[in-house]
């Protein structure tokens, strides 16, 4: 009887997630990941695409063209607050790793004669 060679499994590399992962992932940790950012600047170019062929096609309508100026800039601002979150987030993330640091606001003292005056 010939022997049945089994065939042996390596252990698959391991692949970065896809988006739609990222996207379940998401739901469960707080903050945005890449995948879920990809897909909202996804969704929004899809927005953009749909609203451009719209006024185009309708000839430039006014309603059309209000709409592709509140979605730019729907888009523009959730852009910058996503960046200023990160931001905040590397500047916390290194705050934590060093503690020895002074905060990166100063205090300056209040000189009591000024602040016991009241106009």
């Amino acid at each position: 009887m010939a022997e049945t060679e089994t065939p042996q499994t390596q252990p698959a590399a391991a692949e970065p997630p896809s988006m739609l992962e990222d996207i379940i992932k998401s739901i469960y940790t707080p903050g945005v990941n890449s995948g879920l950012l990809s897909f909202l600047l996804l969704v929004f170019v899809a927005l953009f695409v749909v609203l451009g062929s719209m006024a185009i096609l309708m000839e430039f309508n006014i309603h059309v063209l209000v709409m592709l100026l509140l979605a730019t800039g729907l888009a523009v601002s959730l852009v910058w607050f996503l960046k200023e979150l990160q931001a905040v987030n590397r500047s916390e993330a290194a705050a934590e790793a060093s503690p020895d640091q002074k905060p990166a606001t100063e205090t300056r003292p209040v000189d009591s004669a000024k602040a016991d005056k009241v106009d």
